[in-house]
């Protein structure tokens, strides 16, 4: 049986273990978190939601409106709520390009002052 190791929690679990998600030409994905940690997140986003403030207009990291900015999809045309994977805690409402990068980077100022420091680098 083919297995996986989980990014949250780092066990490796059978594909039985992850949930399957679709998107475009690859329709059976398994996803990156195992069904346990994906739960355990949906409750702090759920308790975060209650008590984060309004949504915003405009993403509070690019100042743009989500429904204005030709970069995203109609799917991904909303904020999301971003919050410290580490601590918990709500950091504000972010478009998804934002949140996207953010990830990428390593969700941490360290990842993001690298990208600073190769972009200053190159140009």
């Amino acid at each position: 049986m083919e297995t996986k190791k989980c990014r949250k929690c780092g066990e490796q679990k059978t594909f039985d273990c992850f949930e399957l998600r679709g998107e475009g030409a690859v329709k059976r994905r398994v996803t990156h978190i195992c069904k346990v940690c994906r739960s355990a997140q949906q409750k702090i986003l759920y308790q975060l939601k209650k008590t984060a403030p309004p949504i915003p207009q405009v993403c509070q990291c690019c100042g743009l409106d989500p429904l204005e900015n030709p970069n995203l999809g109609t799917m991904r045309q909303k904020l999301q709520l971003d919050h410290d994977h580490q601590t918990g805690e709500f950091r504000g409402w972010i478009c998804d390009n934002c949140n996207v990068s953010l990830s990428r980077a390593g969700d941490n100022l360290e990842g993001v002052v690298n990208l600073v420091n190769y972009l200053c680098t190159t140009t």
